[in-house]
């Protein structure tokens, strides 16, 4: 499961957002034909501010993901 490879416990899934997205250190290359549209990452304080959101387009996080050393900063 990937959510194992994070070292998120699955009772702790529940409060992963659908727009919350975790930034991190690997790269992969996607051709520029397959973006479609910009899209707007904000901490969780400021997305809890924000009084309108395109959900397709607006996502939050409050943690990175380092694939070297298999850890969420902070920890989740």
């Amino acid at each position: 499961m990937a959510q194992a490879k994070l070292g998120i416990k699955n009772e702790d899934l529940i409060y992963i957002g659908d727009n919350e997205v975790f930034p991190t250190n690997h790269t992969d290359k996607v051709f520029a034909d397959s973006i479609y549209s910009k899209c707007h990452v904000y901490t969780i304080k400021d997305y809890d501010e924000l009084s309108q959101t395109d959900l397709s387009t607006t996502f939050f996080t409050r943690a990175t993901f380092d694939v070297q050393k298999l850890a969420m900063t902070p920890a989740f």
